[in-house]
C-alpha cells in the first residue's frame, strides 16, 4: 500500500502548481462572497474548482457540464426559494430536498451532470436568491473556465 499516489511521485511540481492555481482563484472568489452567509455557495464553488483543476482533461470538467449544471441549479434553486417564501407553512427542508432532487433530475436528463452545482441550488434555497450571489458565481465560474482554457497545455489529470 502506497501512502502517496504514484502519479504524484512522478509529477510533484505539476500537482503543486495546479493546486496553487486553484487556491488563488478560490481566495479571489471568497473575498467577493460573504463567507458565512453564503457557505453552501462557497462549497459549490470549491467543489467545482476541485473538479476543474484535478481532472481538467476529463469530460466532467468541460464547460458544457460546469455551465449547464450551474444554470440548472440557478433555475431550480430560485424556483424552490421563491416557493418557500410563498408557502411559509411548509418546512424549508422540504423545499431544499426537492431542489436537490430536481436539480439532479434535470442535470441527468439534459446531460449537464455536475454534482457541485447541486450544492449551489441548495445554497440558493437556504441562503436566498440575489442577483449579486448569482453574478459572483457566474463570474467565478467564467474565471475558472477561462484560466483552465489558457493553461490547458500545462494541466494534467491528477486523479
Amino acid at each position: 500500500m502506497h501512502i502517496f499516489d504514484e502519479k504524484f511521485l512522478k509529477n510533484k511540481k505539476q500537482y503543486l502548481i495546479q493546486s496553487l492555481i486553484a487556491a488563488i482563484i478560490f481566495i479571489f472568489m471568497m473575498t467577493l462572497l460573504d463567507i458565512f452567509l453564503n457557505a453552501t455557495v462557497i462549497v459549490s464553488l470549491a467543489a467545482t474548482t476541485f473538479v476543474i483543476f484535478t481532472i481538467p482533461l476529463k469530460e466532467g470538467s468541460k464547460p458544457r457540464y460546469i455551465i449547464g449544471g450551474h444554470s440548472i441549479a440557478i433555475l431550480v434553486g430560485s424556483c424552490f426559494y421563491f416557493m418557500s417564501s410563498y408557502f411559509t407553512e411548509i418546512n424549508l427542508s422540504i423545499f431544499a430536498g426537492l431542489a436537490v432532487g430536481f436539480t439532479i433530475f434535470l442535470m441527468v436528463i439534459f446531460n449537464f451532470e455536475h454534482p457541485p452545482a447541486t450544492a449551489f441550488a441548495l445554497g440558493l434555497v437556504l441562503g436566498g436568491v440575489t442577483l449579486y450571489k448569482i453574478a459572483i458565481v457566474v463570474i467565478g465560474l467564467s474565471t475558472i473556465l477561462l484560466l483552465k482554457r489558457a493553461l490547458k497545455k500545462h494541466l494534467i489529470d491528477l486523479l
